[in-house]
């Protein structure tokens, strides 16, 4: 990766430096410094294969002209080309003077794929959003169908009060293991099992009369609520470079209440006016980001 950095190395190390500033331990370190500062690869876009070879050239490489480095990306079935454009310090398209059909063909393949990265992004980000939407609607399903069901079944306060403390016990500990899940499988495929899993869980509770298993199953959808925010936090940290995450996190943190404004409506309105059941079915059975990590 020479190019501009080494050019750039040199005259860091040469301007202004007394003989012996830098040992001859220290130069090499020096030389790196300066050399990741001008190809920071975690600038570029991420390619959509994750184990793709990235190759690096620079529009002013004093070794290796920009067009050879085109024609090894064309010869390399499945490899990514980034260009140092140094002029804006960043990853870009080759747009040297007099560039090869190879280069420009490059350009254009890396402006698309740049593209469809940027459109995998925004419907991932809209998937968890909607997605843990849900998974909180499906949380609280229970407090706004309760006092119906103490009215049309007869049930206790301490039988409802008990079957909520089972629930937060479970999603306490579920956390931990949904971390654990996040990192030995797909966040998205995790994200999206769990959400159907307890989107079913809310249907056969909607479906029982005995309070032993009203327990069981909202304690079991206290295990399944702990797959969700470790997934989220992953795949934004996967999708958002770190200068914008900061602003999307901030968006994506609304999608609790999109849930918790939704679901007293929703859950509440099918309880009071079609029975308790329909409070449960109402919550979506499950939802998924639509896109590969």
């Amino acid at each position: 990766m020479g190019g501009h950095g080494i050019t750039s190395m040199y005259g860091e190390l040469s301007v202004d430096r007394p003989p012996g500033s830098y040992s001859n331990m220290r130069i090499p370190e020096r030389a790196g410094e300066v050399q990741n500062r001008f190809t920071d690869i975690t600038k570029f876009p991420k390619p959509m294969e994750p184990r793709a070879v990235m190759m690096v050239a620079a529009l002013e490489d004093l070794y290796v002209d920009p067009d050879c480095a085109a024609r090894l990306h064309a010869a390399w079935h499945g490899s990514v080309l980034r260009v140092l454009d140094s002029r804006k310090r960043r990853g870009t398209s080759c747009k040297a003077h007099g560039a090869s059909e190879d280069a420009r063909k490059s350009e254009a393949a890396t402006g698309l794929e740049s593209s469809l990265f940027r459109s995998k992004q925004r419907l991932t980000f809209l998937g968890i959003t909607l997605g843990y939407a849900m998974y909180y609607m499906t949380r609280l399903s229970f407090t706004y169908v309760a006092p119906t069901m103490v009215k049309e079944l007869g049930m206790e306060i301490t039988q409802v009060g008990a079957i909520t403390s089972i629930f937060s016990l479970a999603y306490a500990f579920s956390k931990l293991l949904g971390g654990v899940l996040g990192d030995l499988f797909s966040p998205r495929q995790v994200f999206a099992l769990g959400l159907l899993v307890i989107g079913c869980l809310n249907i056969a509770f909607g479906l029982s009369s005995s309070v032993a298993l009203f327990g069981l199953l909202w304690g079991l959808n206290g295990v399944f609520q702990g797959t969700a925010t470790p997934q989220c936090a992953k795949l934004m940290t996967n999708w958002l470079p770190l200068e914008i995450r900061g602003r999307w996190w901030a968006v994506w943190n609304t999608s609790h209440n999109l849930g918790g404004f939704a679901i007293p409506i929703l859950a509440g309105s099918a309880a009071v006016t079609l029975g308790w059941r329909y409070g449960l079915f109402i919550s979506p059975p499950g939802s998924t980001p639509d896109n590969p990590v």
